[in-house]
């Protein structure tokens, strides 16, 4: 879990950067994007003049994934996949002015165009050239989506437990054997972006086929805007904007703002690729009843990422403590979390995912109903276990069988729910 930590000097590097946070913030500058691969070569300057027609170049191309694809002057070249290529080509020049055209695309989709003006014979001018380049940015756009057909064991969160309790006759509102329905999830996201600067739109909509269920039918509308800055090596500041709007049963329900300051830490060593990102997140919830109050709600989180080097197998942990409500006094409450998450993939195709979390929510004024159970407040101990099998056809789409288990220990609200189903998620 702390493989992120092993590159010499990190320590260092945290204590640079908060003093660079109290003395000198204005000092920190935006970077190009850097999840796009690395085109390096000695051998070629922006522009220069040669005396002879032959040269030999050699071009080292870099990224934290695989390199997919390299084109010179538009030709493919041949190379076996690695996160490091080196590419020696004999380039025959022609009298005049010559552009050399280097394209680097890795497993991701990230792609990097590099240009370099050569003059054979003859002084080479290309200061407008450079300014157009200079001031050019490259913007990407891209689309997702999922889609879902599953079977929600209990929508409502209904009172109930997994197993019998002696003695007791426990029911909630709805019997059990009425609860399950089926549902359908529509899941669609744009992005685009510069890599420093990227902006997303998107909506999710939930709708049950059974018409006593039509009141927690959920559509949601969001956009939001995210900006990362270089301030060390491969390390960044990122603050992101996200405005969401939320319909429940047709009707509005709420409205928020929520804005997210944070670190990102990368390092990589020989075994895979790691990520520390630390957060802070502001929410502003405005709800469309008048009976709520429009509470603020915090959370700070820190998400560790690794992933192997030949992209296989992924594992994500995620800390949270934050503070929260749903717009009454008794839906405060403070919360701490964990989850952990394992992707794996075969070369094959074949796509095995399995996740566990839990959360402790402690409720400042809600009642519960015993005492005799976790003290004099409400508290809530939701768990979560998730395991999806299927294929990836390749980085963008993949055909997941999906269960996710959720299990509420509480001493106000029992409940267990199941939610098995069928997605498609792709990308274009």
């Amino acid at each position: 879990m702390y493989a992120g930590f092993k590159n010499k000097g990190l320590f260092q590097k945290y204590l640079l950067f908060a003093l660079l946070l109290i003395l000198m913030p204005p000092l920190i500058s935006a970077e190009e994007d850097m999840s796009a691969p690395q085109i390096l070569t000695t051998d070629l300057i922006r522009k220069q003049k040669i005396s002879k027609p032959e040269k030999i170049i050699s071009f080292v191309v870099v990224d934290e994934s695989s390199i997919s694809e390299i084109l010179i002057n538009g030709v493919p070249q041949i190379f076996e996949r690695a996160d490091t290529v080196v590419i020696n080509k004999k380039f025959i020049f022609e009298p005049g002015k010559t552009i050399v055209e280097v394209i680097a695309v890795d497993v991701s989709g990230n792609s990097r165009k590099k240009t370099f003006l050569v003059g054979l014979g003859e002084e080479v001018d290309i200061d407008e050239e450079t300014k157009k380049d200079a001031n050019a940015r490259k913007f990407f756009l891209k689309t997702s989506f999922a889609l879902s057909y599953e079977l929600d064991s209990n929508p409502t969160n209904d009172f109930s437990t997994p197993v019998p309790v002696k003695g007791m006759d426990i029911k909630g509102v709805v019997d059990d054997s009425e609860q399950a329905d089926y549902r359908s999830v529509a899941n669609l996201t744009l992005v685009l972006g510069t890599g420093m600067v990227n902006g997303f739109v998107g909506g999710v909509k939930n709708t049950y086929f059974n018409q006593k269920n039509k009141s927690i039918n959920s559509q949601a509308a969001f956009l939001g805007v995210g900006l990362r800055l270089k301030y060390l090596e491969d390390d960044f500041l990122v603050l992101n904007y996200l405005l969401t709007d939320v319909n429940v049963g047709g009707n509005d329900f709420s409205q928020s703002h929520s804005l997210t300051p944070g670190m990102l830490f990368n390092s990589k060593d020989e075994e895979g690729l790691y990520k520390h990102l630390w957060t802070m997140n502001y929410t502003s919830a405005d709800f469309s009843d008048s009976a709520k109050t429009d509470s603020p709600s915090y959370t700070f989180k820190w998400e560790y990422h690794s992933l192997d080097t030949e992209l296989l197998d992924d594992y994500r942990f995620l800390f949270a403590y934050g503070k929260s409500s749903s717009g009454t006094k008794d839906s405060e409450l403070t919360f701490t979390g964990f989850d952990f998450d394992w992707y794996n993939s075969w070369e094959s195709g074949l796509k095995w995912d399995l996740g566990f979390g839990l959360q402790y929510r402690k409720y400042a004024t809600a009642e519960p109903l015993t005492d005799k159970f976790l003290g004099g407040t409400r508290v809530d101990v939701p768990l979560r276990f998730s395991n999806a099998f299927g294929w990836q056809f390749d980085q963008d789409w993949k055909l997941l069988l999906n269960y996710r288990y959720s299990l509420n220990i509480s001493n106000k609200s029992i409940y267990v729910r199941s939610i098995t189903g069928l997605t498609l998620k792709g990308a274009f």
